[in-house]
């Protein structure tokens, strides 16, 4: 998806809760999407890797307004967030692509 200045700054309020939690949650969601997508080399989220944009987007939804950090403390209270959103659900990914690769898959016919 091409995007230009208007589109690039509305995702960026909408990501920084600047307008209502369902578009900053929509945004969310379309973002960890598009990288899962891009992972496994799809045009649709498969419904077997769902609880993927499920909880990566929960989690990015939660840091917002501490992008940049890796953790934080107050009192004897700390979170540790991950870098990648995506990160938790590698092995999850990995497993998914090998089982559906079509490499190796092809049929060869001699006529």
């Amino acid at each position: 998806m091409l995007m230009d200045n208007d589109d690039v700054l509305q995702r960026i309020k909408d990501i920084a809760g600047f307008e209502d939690s369902d578009t900053t949650l929509k945004a969310v969601i379309e973002l960890i999407k598009a990288r899962l997508l891009n992972l496994i080399d799809a045009d649709k989220v498969p419904d077997e890797l769902s609880y993927i944009v499920v909880d990566a987007s929960i989690s990015r939804f939660n840091r917002i307004s501490d992008e940049g950090k890796t953790s934080s403390g107050e009192n004897e209270v700390s979170a540790t967030w991950q870098v990648d959103d995506l990160a938790p659900f590698l092995d999850d990914i990995d497993r998914w692509n090998v089982k559906h690769s079509t490499t190796g898959k092809g049929k060869v016919r001699f006529l």
